[in-house]
């Protein structure tokens, strides 16, 4: 029996394929409100066992034209580091909207923070910031660079800055039909 490649080698052969294009995408419409809820749900016991108080507030009925399973794999990755990267007895939020013919995805957490200029590189691959989302957390530095090139191949953009709740707000932009 051959074993699995570690996690980070999965990551990396991710990366290393988008970045080529050779991801395979299958577009086709979906209920993204759904799909949003389900990745809630699923989240919610991860933030319960970190102490994190986590909530949703999600506009039903969104349609997206697109990837439904790499918009799955989008959401994973971006609720998953918000909750590993928030200190515990903080918060996390995602809020799902459309708002004319744009679809916003925003998920927005508490301490810590990333500086305005961190946020710039937080979508470069393996960058790492190491004094507040540090590698006790474990991690590659490839979630973020995997998310904006999944993004990109839905022509929509991605966006960190520092989080009114106290740290990191990502920001997901998307054409809606």
């Amino acid at each position: 029996m051959i074993p699995s490649p570690p996690l980070p080698s999965i990551a990396l052969y991710q990366l290393s394929i988008s970045d080529l294009g050779a991801l395979r995408y299958e577009y086709c419409p979906f209920d993204l409100s759904e799909l949003s809820t389900r990745h809630c749900d699923l989240i919610q016991k991860r933030a319960v066992q970190a102490q994190i108080d986590f909530s949703c507030s999600i506009q039903p009925n969104i349609i997206l034209n697109g990837d439904k399973n790499r918009i799955s794999q989008l959401l994973n990755n971006l609720l998953t580091n918000s909750i590993k990267y928030t200190d515990n007895h903080g918060s996390c939020q995602l809020t799902l909207a459309k708002q004319n013919n744009s679809i916003k995805i925003t998920i927005e957490d508490t301490a810590p923070s990333v500086s305005e200029a961190q946020c710039q590189l937080l979508f470069d691959p393996l960058y790492r910031i190491e004094k507040s989302r540090n590698r006790t957390k474990g991690g590659a530095g490839l979630g973020l660079a995997i998310c904006k090139n999944i993004v990109t191949a839905h022509q929509g953009q991605i966006t960190a800055s520092p989080s009114p709740l106290g740290g990191l707000k990502i920001q997901v932009t998307l054409a809606a039909i």
